[in-house]
């Protein structure tokens, strides 16, 4: 009599250990790439949103020919003041600037610095309503408001001068990133996926600014900031330190606006023109620049009607405070409004011969 093998149709522990096995790695790497594609998510987006504070703060500079000030630290989501600049940000010139009072300023309105040649900086929260910011894109990928720090004599009219920033920037040795150090006019940031001295979308301070780590430099109340992205750096690097740094991780990420020499020797992102007889909105009068020849000057009339080449001694030396590029468009002498482009504002006309018969608008923006 035969006798047949009945076959088991489970499964040995040892193959149940191999399947399961094989499924937590297969889990553990999906998660890990998820993890890596979330926080690339997150860099992107804080990365679009300093980009987007860049540009508003050079929209909101060309509209009112200085920049905003900062917004409360104390405001909350739901108060009047919440994302909108505070009223006036310029201390007198006689006051004193109290360090250990920084660390309780930190739950009032604004934090105000000494930065380059004794000229004073202001620092809280960006102003994204007063920039027409939507509130969705006021804050990092990590839902955490960006900061902002000014240079003060920037944020009234009459006092700005776009190359006197007191803002320094420095890199993980303590080194000056601006030429020359100090310059930045503003600087903007994030505080990075940590939150540390971070604020919510609401308003509410998470964490104390921590101690002995680069980026305690972002969040310590003075004028200078740190851009870096290396996460170890060796201890001899760290100059300017007292003791040593017991975490020199960073994560915060950072945006900033400076004058750069360019290779003539003069400043990038100016325009210099003559003008008639009165240098018009977002230029101010300022004598000859020595890097700038008279022959490299444009000479502009303001509108139409003072397009005459007759205006011998009444040209006025004009360098712009709002803008950093011009194109020309060609137009004509009948024309009478302007034809710059969407995002562009008219400077002038270029000053031609009465009998060509065409002019050429500058725009500026």
């Amino acid at each position: 009599m035969k006798t047949t093998r009945q076959k088991n149709d489970g499964f040995t522990l040892i193959e149940l250990a191999v399947v399961l096995t094989l499924v937590s790695l297969l889990m553990t790497s999906i998660l890990a790439g998820m993890r890596v594609m979330q926080q690339k998510e997150k860099l992107t987006k804080t990365q679009e949103h300093l980009k987007l504070a860049e540009e508003k703060l050079q929209s909101y500079l060309t509209l009112n020919s200085a920049y905003p000030c900062p917004a409360s630290y104390a405001a909350k989501r739901g108060d009047e003041g919440f994302g909108r600049s505070v009223e006036e940000c310029v201390t007198p010139a006689d006051e004193t600037i109290d360090e250990h009072d920084i660390k309780a300023e930190f739950k009032s309105e604004t934090i105000t610095a000494e930065g380059k040649d004794k000229r004073f900086v202001r620092i809280g929260l960006l102003p994204f309503r007063s920039l027409g910011i939507p509130d969705a894109e006021s804050v990092d990928g990590w839902g955490r408001l960006l900061q902002y720090a000014v240079t003060e004599r920037l944020t009234v009219k009459k006092t700005f001068q776009q190359k006197k920033g007191a803002i320094d920037v420095v890199a993980e040795d303590q080194k000056s990133r601006l030429t020359p150090p100090g310059s930045a006019q503003y600087v903007v940031f994030s505080t990075g996926e940590d939150g540390a001295a971070g604020y919510s979308q609401d308003g509410i301070r998470q964490s104390d600014c921590p101690a002995d780590t680069l980026q305690t430099e972002n969040c310590d109340g003075d004028a200078v900031f740190i851009e870096t992205f290396k996460q170890m750096v060796p201890a001899e690097k760290l100059s300017g330190k007292s003791g040593k740094f017991s975490n020199i991780s960073y994560d915060d990420h950072i945006t900033y606006l400076q004058m750069q020499a360019s290779a003539s020797g003069g400043q990038s992102g100016v325009i210099v023109y003559l003008f008639s007889e009165i240098c018009p909105e977002g230029f101010e009068q300022i004598e000859m620049p020595e890097t700038v020849e008279t022959g490299d000057v444009e000479r502009l009339s303001k509108d139409h009607a003072s397009k005459g080449i007759q205006r011998s001694g009444k040209d006025v030396v004009c360098q712009s405070t709002a803008y950093s590029k011009t194109i020309t468009v060609w137009t004509n002498k009948k024309v009478e409004a302007s034809i710059c482009p969407e995002q562009w504002t008219s400077i002038g006309y270029k000053d031609l011969p009465a009998d060509f018969g065409i002019t050429y608008e500058v725009c500026a923006r």
